[in-house]
C-alpha cells in the first residue's frame, strides 16, 4: 500500500509538471574543436556545429547546393574519444549563400549528411541550409546551426530528430535540432571446428585361476577421432518497456529518467536515453505523457493490479 501511494503521489506531481516551467539544468561546457577551414570558405558568415557525447565515430559531410552543381566543403569522420571530455563540439564554418535580390530568396543552400559507419539506416540528412547573408539581412550578422546527436544501440538502424528551434538574438540566428541515431552494434561471429584426436587405449585386465596362477589378459580398445564445429554468435539483448534504467522492474526511477531527459531536451541540453524503452507510448517522441505511463504502471503493480500501459 505504502507503494502505491508513493506512486499517486508521483502522478500527482507529474500532472502538475505539465504545466511548469521547464527546469533549468546546468549544461556540461563541451571540449570545442574547430574543423580545419574548407578550400571554398570566402568568409565566416556561419556555422554548423555537431555536439556528440558518445564515444562512438560520425561521417559528417556538408555540400554547397548551387544552381551549377554542388561543391563539397567538408567530409570527415568524427572521433570524439580524441578529445577526452565527455562532450565535443565540432565547429564547421560556412560563408554565407546566395541571395537573389529579384526574389528575394537564396538560391544556393547547404546539405549536412551526419551518418553512423556502419549502419547504413543510421543515417541524418538535412537539405536547405540557409547561411544568411549579413548584407541582406537587418536583424542577422551571423546564422548557427547545431546539432545535438545521440548514438542510441538498437536491433535495427534508424534516425529520429526533432523540430528544429530557430531563434534571433544579438544578431545571431541560431537554428537548434537533437538527433538520435540508432545503430546495429557489429557482432563478430567466430566459426571454427574442434578436433579430439584420441590414441587407442590399453586396459589390462587380471584373472585369478583356481590354481593361483594368474593371467594377464590384455585388450586394446581404439578410440575414433571426432570432428565438431563451434560456432559463436552474438544474440541481442532483450528489452522491456518502460524499464528504461534496465535493472528488470518498473519503477519510479524509470519516470524520473524520462523526466530528466525531458527536461535536457527542451533545454536544448543533450542527453542520452535508450528511445526504445523510454517511448511507451510508441508516439515517436519522450515527453511528460510517457512518464505518465511509467508512473501509472508502477502504482498498477503496487496495487497489485496488471501491469499495463
Amino acid at each position: 500500500m505504502k507503494g502505491f501511494q508513493q506512486a499517486v503521489g508521483c502522478l500527482l506531481t507529474v500532472g502538475f509538471l505539465g504545466q511548469m516551467p521547464t527546469p533549468v539544468i546546468a549544461a556540461e561546457t563541451p571540449a570545442v574543436i574547430e574543423m580545419p577551414y574548407a578550400s571554398s570558405l570566402t568568409a565566416k558568415d556561419g556555422s554548423i556545429r555537431v555536439v556528440l557525447q558518445d564515444s562512438r565515430k560520425v561521417h559528417v559531410t556538408i555540400q554547397k547546393m548551387t544552381q551549377e552543381g554542388s561543391d563539397a566543403y567538408y567530409d570527415v569522420v568524427l572521433d570524439p574519444t580524441q578529445s577526452g571530455a565527455a562532450t565535443t563540439e565540432y565547429v564547421f564554418y560556412l560563408d554565407c549563400c546566395e541571395y537573389n535580390l529579384s526574389t528575394a530568396s537564396y538560391v544556393s543552400t547547404y546539405q549536412l549528411t551526419i551518418a553512423d559507419e556502419s549502419t547504413p539506416e543510421a543515417v541524418y540528412t538535412e537539405t536547405d541550409i540557409a547561411i544568411f547573408d549579413p548584407h541582406f539581412s537587418d536583424k542577422v550578422n551571423t546564422t548557427c546551426y547545431r546539432y545535438a546527436v545521440t548514438m542510441l544501440e538498437g536491433t535495427t538502424g534508424g534516425v529520429v530528430a526533432t523540430v528544429p528551434k530557430e531563434s534571433i538574438s544579438n544578431e545571431v540566428r541560431t537554428v537548434e535540432n537533437q538527433v538520435t541515431l540508432r545503430y546495429v552494434p557489429q557482432t563478430t561471429g567466430v566459426t571454427g571446428s574442434t578436433t579430439t584426436t584420441a590414441t587407442a587405449t590399453t586396459t589390462t585386465m587380471l584373472t585369478t585361476s583356481t590354481t593361483s596362477k594368474t593371467t594377464a589378459i590384455t585388450t586394446t580398445t581404439p578410440i575414433a577421432t571426432t570432428t565438431s564445429a563451434l560456432t559463436t554468435t552474438t544474440t541481442a539483448p532483450a528489452f522491456k518497456l518502460g524499464d528504461v534504467d534496465g535493472n528488470g522492474m518498473i519503477e519510479v526511477a524509470d519516470a524520473v529518467s524520462v523526466l530528466t531527459h525531458y527536461a535536457k531536451s527542451a533545454a536544448g541540453i543533450p542527453s542520452t536515453i535508450d528511445f526504445r524503452l523510454a517511448d511507451v507510448n510508441q508516439d515517436g517522441k519522450i515527453d511528460v505523457a510517457d512518464a505518465v505511463k511509467i508512473l501509472t504502471c508502477y502504482a498498477r503493480q503496487a496495487a497489485g493490479l496488471p501491469p499495463t500501459f
